[in-house]
């Protein structure tokens, strides 16, 4: 009778070596500031959009508005209260 053999073939083991293991860790270390380098300036690049956003929305907003806050704030709110220092 005809039998049916099957063969796995596995791939080959590496043995760990120093060398291997100090590039790996290099890898890592190197890929690590990359991402820390953009993050950086990702992060520098949406302030810069807000900070310009900003002054779009002020430069927009109509100049009545400023100077009804600026007039609110002249006006005191409340009465000075004097403390009477206590003498034990």
């Amino acid at each position: 009778m005809n039998e049916l053999v099957t063969t796995v073939e596995a791939l080959p083991l590496y043995e760990a070596t120093i060398s291997s293991l100090v590039r790996t860790i290099f890898w890592i270390i190197v890929i690590g500031y990359a991402l820390r380098a953009i993050a950086r300036i990702s992060v520098v690049y949406a302030v810069n959009k807000t900070h310009e956003e900003l002054k779009k929305q002020q430069f927009n907003a109509p100049p009545h508005t400023h100077q009804q806050t600026h007039q609110k704030s002249k006006t005191p709110e409340a009465e000075d209260v004097d403390f009477i220092e206590i003498k034990d």
